[in-house]
């Protein structure tokens, strides 16, 4: 394949797929670029048929994938239908600077638009394992010495469940155990997160569910589930009779924990924690990466996670999850943290922190789970 005289991305497929579209190098109705053969530079302007974003998936007007800028030829996502191996599209980029598919995020989610329930979680966990790159645990402390710096405070970072002015400084190890916080898997390891215990793998180090804590909280919450414990006031509920709040004596005054057992985060931190582990969810299938399983949120996971099962992994408690997602909407440094782990680390992005709406789109209704009122579905849930 010869390359463009200009600085745009090249799509190929195979001349005798179905469904090309002989556009050119031009953009679509909807302003998206149409990658294309039809001029100087690919054979003399008679290559192969090409195609749009939004007609490439199985030669019919859905959505697509946008070609990817990353420097270096690579299959491209197809949602989980059948579909010829000779549709798989190749994508080359040339020059210029070099980006990277989760930069934008009018295309990252095309495939989602009409889907629900496990078909829409099948296409999330397609679009968030594209691309993503597995760091090192150890590195995780320069990440999130930079993900979780605090503006203006010179080197300081938030930790996860201690109030918003208490930092700490920024660090890059932790010898001897002699630092002020650690990293925090918000869904913890011996639920799934390293699930043959290896200190390894993809979700043992994925950033959207690593975090800053104060050592001694870390300890603490160990791998309490999440739950609504306490109210507003502070009083224990009455399914949490004698609850501890805060969970912590330096923990923020809104956490709250029961018999070591359940641990409710700062009520300015819970939807962060909450749309962690939608994405931990969606992300983590247990198909074809070592040291990982299927995560799953459910209502009611066991106290005691087990290693006898070690392909399908439960956390929860779901319905509070939900709840906090609706109290605790986005906010700035959310989106601020989603993007630069999507530019400058994992090259993936939480889609749950760009589209809200798709925690009730993928959960909404499961039989069992009390459902937010913000979701529209009522207080019970439905079938």
């Amino acid at each position: 394949v010869g390359f463009p005289l200009s600085n745009e991305l090249v799509c190929v497929v195979p001349a005798w797929s179905t469904g090309c579209l002989d556009a050119g190098r031009d953009r679509g109705p909807s302003g998206l670029l149409v990658c294309g053969t039809k001029g100087r530079g690919i054979l003399g302007g008679r290559g192969p048929p090409i195609l749009t974003h939004q007609d490439f998936i199985a030669g019919v007007s859905e959505p697509g994938l946008p070609c990817r800028r990353s420097g270096r030829p690579s299959a491209m996502w197809s949602a989980r239908r059948a579909l010829p191996l000779a549709l798989i599209l190749l994508c080359i980029s040339i020059g210029g600077g070099a980006a990277w598919l989760c930069e934008d995020t009018s295309t990252y989610y095309m495939p989602l638009e009409g889907l629900e329930g496990d078909v829409l979680e099948a296409a999330m966990t397609q679009i968030v394992k594209q691309e993503y790159v597995s760091l090192s645990y150890r590195s995780a402390w320069d990440s999130l010495s930079d993900l979780d710096a605090v503006p203006g405070r010179g080197g300081q970072v938030r930790m996860i469940y201690s109030s918003s002015n208490d930092t700490a400084p920024a660090q890059t190890g932790c010898p001897d155990n002699q630092c002020a916080w650690t990293r925090e898997h918000v869904w913890p390891q011996s639920y799934g997160a390293d699930p043959e215990d290896r200190d390894s793998g993809p979700s043992y180090s994925d950033l959207h569910n690593l975090f800053p804590v104060a050592r001694a909280q870390n300890t603490d919450r160990s791998n309490d589930l999440f739950a609504q414990v306490a109210s507003p006031s502070g009083t224990c509920l009455a399914e949490f009779p004698g609850c501890e709040v805060p969970a912590h004596p330096d923990a923020a005054p809104t956490t709250a924990e029961w018999e070591n057992q359940y641990w409710q985060p700062p009520g300015d931190r819970r939807g962060d924690v909450a749309r962690a582990l939608f994405y931990m969810q969606v992300r983590y299938d247990g198909e074809g990466e070592a040291n990982t399983a299927d995560l799953r949120l459910v209502e009611e996971p066991p106290l005691n996670p087990s290693n006898e099962e070690p392909s399908t992994r439960v956390f929860g408690k779901l319905s509070a999850l939900l709840q906090w997602h609706c109290d605790d909407p986005v906010d700035g440094d959310e989106r601020a943290r989603n993007d630069k782990v999507c530019r400058d680390y994992q090259h993936n992005r939480n889609p749950f922190v760009d589209d809200p709406s798709l925690a009730e789109r993928l959960f909404g209704g499961r039989e069992g789970v009390p459902m937010p009122s913000c979701f529209g579905l009522g207080g019970g849930g439905g079938g």
